[in-house]
């Protein structure tokens, strides 16, 4: 009997000391992840996730770069997540989008000819079912939206809508562009009450990272 006590409070005392000691590692862990700064998990995440070259090339607007990738066979649509804290200071995620949609969202119009000539698909869609136009649009990016509306490939920009049922012109209105919103109405587009909630809401406003 007093052989079973012993062995009892043995277990006892292992089975504390163990818990002591895994309550004591997790205190350190948090300790440790409490301590790192967000720009060392910026880092971390981006080292274990990098963005295709093709698409940090155009982040970057460095089209010499992006030039010699496209030579070299580099897919010109080679999806990534990017954030981008350009409206309203808030951080904006876009998924799944193509290098030629990067080009649209910065309005740089010799990365976006660069990879039209190299085959990069006009047509091309996020995530959320938004096409070049909104995006452009949303970010109100002009020359890109001129370049858009003033294609010859047989493309009816006024049927695309996102998974919320939103065309371009919603787009522009959220982005308050009167240049871009009169481009649009000529086009085509008609003024519409304005969606309570829609994708840019629900969809895009991640604490995510850069991928």
């Amino acid at each position: 009997m007093n052989l079973l006590k012993k062995i009892t409070l043995v277990s006892v005392s292992v089975s504390l000391a163990l818990f002591s000691a895994y309550v004591l590692y997790a205190f350190v862990v948090a300790q440790q992840i409490r301590d790192k700064t967000t720009e060392e998990i910026l880092k971390s995440h981006r080292a274990e996730n990098p963005l295709p070259h093709i698409c940090c090339a155009i982040l970057h607007c460095d089209t010499e770069c992006c030039q010699k990738l496209l030579q070299q066979g580099y897919d010109p649509e080679q999806r990534c997540t990017i954030v981008v804290s350009r409206l309203n200071q808030q951080e904006i995620t876009l998924e799944q989008v193509s290098p030629l949609m990067i080009s649209a969202q910065q309005n740089n119009t010799v990365m976006f000819d660069l990879l039209s000539r190299y085959g990069a698909n006009i047509r091309c869609k996020d995530f959320y079912n938004r096409d070049l136009l909104m995006i452009a649009s949303w970010f109100s990016s002009r020359e890109i939206v001129g370049k858009l509306l003033s294609c010859t490939d047989g493309i009816n920009w006024l049927s695309n809508k996102d998974i919320n049922g939103n065309d371009a012109l919603y787009y522009a209105q959220i982005s308050g562009d009167p240049e871009i919103i009169s481009m649009l109405r000529e086009y085509g587009f008609s003024t519409k009450s304005f969606p309570s909630c829609g994708a840019h809401n629900r969809a895009d406003k991640s604490n995510s990272i850069t991928e």
